[in-house]
């Protein structure tokens, strides 16, 4: 009996045991799931607001907003990243390691957090920081790729450092006013349209020695071998730039927004791109004596522009001189086929249009002269055309037509039996340029005389100036020209430098040359305005002259020493 019952003992106690060991295992999952549902519960405590996206994951919590995870970041419509809601509680941005791209818009318009760093981004897309306006910094270590306008509108933002990007979009560090240095690596291969334009405070570009691709000359960023200027810094101070000869293409948006340029000349550009000039507010004259086609709104803003020289254009697009408040007259070519709307829209003070083709150049109705005072602006068109011009779309609302015959006149610079090109030739009615042999053509009315005179800073012409009486067309009106010391420069022998400013000047003109002088002032259209004499520190005063461009000549012993363009403002 005892054995029997030391038997149904153990059995009771096995049964017991197995009873016990299945009650622990349950109370061990159901104490890993409590304690799994505690930690989320905590984490999603830790986040104010969280959510998933793809491989990635993100939280915002006390204004930080941390993405972390290990992949691509998803694109979005400019308000569809997930944390767009919010984006005026972020104050932080933390992008963890394992983040290899930055989708597009996906921070746009988040503009109170100050710096960003995203340690294994590659890649960032389109419009991903637009308009961060607290942005000051960002450190992009291993980004090759920076999307269109990735970085546009970001005011504050002073520093990038982005040493082995391979592509910059276009527009990507547009509109930056604060980003006042770039530095361009090795690396890069591909460059867009207007990458800097219109960052206010850039003074200079610099581009790595080693890079196979692009270079910078006085911090303004080309192509490689100089036949494309891609980008001319905003904040640079110079108030004159003559495009390199090399150059034969010049960048979107390269100018925009350039405060202090005064002066441009561009020689051996055939096509002024989109918004090149746009709202260069200080512009007074540009010379382009081979442009053939302005595109839209390249010269959109610039309201202190008063002299264009374009003697070969044929097509003007939209809005391209809208705005130029300044421009009092005009000149278009025969070549001119094409005006597109809004033009020269808003040019309120244009009192003269000189027009030398028989065939009115196409235009949109009233749209393409809107707000040019066209009852009192005199349209000057050759004779026997004044009807057509009365009748056709866009020049119909002149009131104020002249007609008159034009003829031709043409001639040819040589220096030293060789030609010169892009000699300025001033006449009563325009100004035209010598071409690549050194000539250059003109056109005039029936029993017009006009006084030719040839203007090239650094050279003295014989004859001076040429008379003629026009009865035909003419050729052989040719002048011999002979390098003279620039303005700037040192004179020949060791003496002192004759020195014009201000460059644009005001009401009041100095001249310092240490010899006794004849100063004359010319206009465009080589007409003396102006003659005094000098001797040291000469104060011209220039208040009574109109706003325009002159040509200022320093003149001492029968020999022009010197002799530059003046903006008069």
């Amino acid at each position: 009996m005892f054995k029997q019952y030391n038997f149904n003992k153990k059995l009771c106690d096995s049964k017991q045991s197995a009873h016990s060991r299945k009650m622990t295992k349950s109370k061990i999952i159901f104490l890993c799931m409590a304690m799994l549902l505690c930690v989320v519960n905590s984490l999603a405590q830790e986040c104010d607001y969280s959510g998933t996206i793809g491989p990635l994951n993100w939280c915002l919590r006390d204004g930080t907003l941390t993405i972390s995870g290990e992949g691509e970041m998803s694109d979005y419509a400019w308000n569809g990243a997930p944390w767009y809601p919010y984006r005026e509680l972020i104050t932080n941005i933390v992008i963890e390691n394992g983040v290899t791209t930055i989708g597009d818009n996906a921070f746009m318009n988040c503009g109170s957090f100050a710096f960003v760093t995203m340690p294994s981004v590659t890649s960032i897309g389109s419009n991903a920081f637009m308009n961060c306006t607290s942005l000051a910094s960002v450190d992009m270590p291993n980004v090759t790729t920076i999307g269109i306008e990735a970085f546009r509108a970001c005011r504050s933002l002073a520093s990038v450092d982005m040493p082995n990007a391979t592509t910059i979009g276009n527009y990507a560090f547009g509109d930056c006013t604060s980003l006042a240095s770039v530095s361009i690596p090795s690396s890069l291969t591909s460059i867009g349209r207007g990458p800097f334009s219109n960052c206010t405070s850039l003074t200079s570009i610099n581009v790595d020695s080693n890079n196979a691709n692009f270079a910078s000359e006085n911090g303004i960023l080309f192509n490689k071998n100089k036949t494309s200027l891609i980008q001319y810094p905003a904040g640079k101070h110079e108030t004159n730039y003559t495009v390199p000869n090399s150059v034969t293409t010049v960048g979107q948006s390269a100018f925009s927004g350039c405060s202090s340029l005064v002066s441009v000349v561009i020689p051996n550009v055939t096509t002024i791109e989109n918004f090149t000039f746009f709202e260069c507010g200080a512009l007074a004259s540009v010379e382009m004596p081979n442009v053939t086609t302005i595109r839209e709104n390249a010269f959109n803003g610039c309201t202190d522009l008063v002299y264009v020289e374009m003697p070969h254009v044929t097509t003007i697009d939209a809005n391209a001189f809208r705005g130029c408040t300044s421009l009092v007259s005009i000149t278009f070519p025969a070549s001119l086929t094409m005006i597109r709307a809004q033009a020269f829209a808003n040019c309120t003070s244009l009192e003269h249009i000189y027009c030398f083709s028989s065939t009115p150049p196409s235009a949109y109705n009233n749209s393409t002269f809107a707000s040019v005072p066209v009852t009192t602006c005199i349209l000057h068109v050759p004779v026997g055309t004044v009807d057509v011009y009365m009748g056709a779309n866009g020049w119909q609302e002149f009131t104020n037509v002249v007609g008159e015959t034009m003829y031709f006149a043409n001639g040819v610079v040589t220096i030293d039996e060789e030609p010169l090109p892009g000699v300025n030739i001033s006449y009563e009615g325009g100004l035209a340029t010598t071409n690549s042999a050194g000539n250059y053509t003109i056109t005039v009315s029936l029993g017009t005389t006009v006084t030719i005179t040839p203007h090239l800073s650094g050279y003295e012409f014989t004859p001076a100036s040429i008379t003629h009486t026009v009865t035909d067309d003419v050729a052989g009106l040719n002048f011999i020209a002979t390098k003279v010391v620039n303005i700037f420069n040192l004179l020949t022998s060791g003496n002192k430098p004759v020195i014009i400013y201000p460059n644009p000047a005001n009401d009041i003109l100095f001249i310092e040359c240490e010899y006794n002088s004849t100063i004359k002032i010319h206009d465009i259209l080589g007409k003396e305005v102006l003659s005094q004499l000098g001797n040291g520190k000469t104060a011209i005063d220039i208040k009574l002259l109109p706003k325009g461009v002159y040509n200022v000549s320093v003149i001492s012993n029968g020999k022009v020493i010197g002799n530059n363009k003046v903006v008069k403002q």
